[in-house]
């Protein structure tokens, strides 16, 4: 089971608790771990992740349905897809998942 599949279940054993992500990235179209990648590329639209091989052929399509305004980040050239999904992280504030709503402590 990878570490992302961990988080989830994690998540889905404690409904209504935030999981924190730590430094795990993953795509959410191919589930590919990019953790320890350093390739560039991707993007986050709405609150997916999109990795390098994913994100060229998605924003394709977002472009077609006039969609683009969705397109929250592009990672900039020359800075890894993990790095970049992790700095957009620590910016947003959302390096968790939580499956229901979030139970206040």
């Amino acid at each position: 089971m990878s570490k992302i599949d961990e988080l989830w279940e994690q998540a889905r054993a404690n409904p209504g608790t935030r999981i924190d992500l730590g430094d795990v990235v993953s795509c959410d179209l191919c589930d590919i771990d990019w953790t320890s990648s350093t390739e560039s590329g991707g993007a986050v639209f709405q609150s997916k992740v999109l990795c390098p091989r994913c994100a060229p052929r998605f924003l394709r399509r977002v472009v077609l349905a006039r969609e683009e305004r969705f397109i929250r980040a592009r990672c900039p050239p020359g800075q890894s897809f993990s790095d970049f999904i992790r700095e957009y992280r620590r910016r947003s504030g959302s390096n968790s998942i939580c499956i229901g709503p979030v139970v206040q402590p």
